[in-house]
């Protein structure tokens, strides 16, 4: 298996897009392939792939231009007919040596499903996710999140944990009181001023009272928001 990253003229782009992130997350979730292509482009987004011979079988999309303090891991998903064979582990990896590396981004973000308010399902196994994560290190933002709406006619998604994939300072500022993370490291947390101009800047101008909450739930953790274990950790 090797992990590349992909431009946004690659031609291969269209079967990542259909055989691997398609199949993985709602139309509520997704952007389009042209709006993938677009982000790629201009170097808002970045996608990286995994290839098994000339077989797609995991893709990753990083957003957020490579100056910029803070990044989300807007998508990581494996093919149906290939989980649970370390693709996902394999791009978390080389995401994070990337992310640790000097040139690195302060803070990298992920939405996940809370465990806690979706249920298991075929298709969709948030603690397993969650799980997955937390073997690599994450930890949770104390509060819970909704991710805004992609676009006219589709519905934020609720029930949604923001955990933290990579911090480094300014971003990773002690924290006291903060809980200790599932790696047994000294209490640590992000600083609240640059977290919340990410939200403010990713939920934008909005009447609903629900991402209003979110803010204000960031903002109520005060000047560094402590990090805990993610949800069925342990």
């Amino acid at each position: 298996m090797r992990i590349e990253q992909l431009a946004s003229d690659d031609p291969r782009v269209a079967a990542v897009y259909d055989e691997v992130l398609a199949p993985a997350f709602t139309a509520e979730e997704l952007i389009s392939v042209g709006e993938l292509v677009d982000l790629v482009a201009v170097g808002a987004s970045r996608l990286f792939v995994a290839f098994d011979g000339g077989r797609p079988v995991g893709a990753a999309v990083v957003e957020g231009a490579a100056d910029e303090d803070v990044h989300l891991l807007g998508y990581l998903a494996s093919r149906a007919d290939g989980r649970s064979r370390g693709v996902g582990s394999a791009l978390m990896r080389h995401l994070l040596d990337a992310w640790a590396a000097p040139g690195g981004p302060a803070l990298v973000l992920a939405e996940v499903h809370d465990p806690e308010r979706w249920a298991t399902t075929e298709e969709e196994r948030p603690l397993d996710r969650m799980r997955f994560y937390a073997r690599l290190g994450a930890r949770r933002l104390p509060f819970e999140w909704v991710q805004p709406s992609l676009g006219p006619g589709l519905d934020p998604v609720r029930g949604m944990c923001l955990i933290v994939l990579h911090a480094r300072p300014p971003a990773l500022v002690p924290a006291r009181g903060a809980v200790e993370g599932i790696d047994g490291a000294a209490a640590e947390g992000i600083d609240g001023r640059m977290l919340g101009d990410w939200i403010e800047a990713c939920h934008g101008a909005t009447d609903d009272p629900e991402l209003a909450g979110v803010r204000a739930a960031a903002s109520a953790a005060g000047p560094v928001v402590a990090l805990v274990p993610p949800s069925g950790s342990r």
